[in-house]
Formats: structure tokens, C-alpha cells, sequence
């Protein structure tokens, strides 16, 4: 994913992903990289 490049680039840390749909529905997904 995109997140996971960028925190590559920056030499590791945490993100975020988030998801939304259709009636209120969504997902997030936190990511570590080293």
C-alpha cells in the first residue's frame, strides 16, 4: 500500500488506513513498519 511505502521511506513507524461504505459501514486498519 501506499502508507506502508511512505513509512518505509521515513524509516518505520505507525499508520493509518481507513475504509468507508455504503450504510455505515467501514474498517480501519493500523499498520507498523521497521
Amino acid at each position: 500500500t501506499q502508507t506502508l511505502h511512505a513509512l518505509r521511506r521515513r524509516g518505520g513507524g505507525f499508520g493509518l488506513v481507513t475504509a468507508c461504505a455504503a450504510g455505515g459501514l467501514g474498517a480501519a486498519m493500523v499498520l507498523e513498519a521497521e
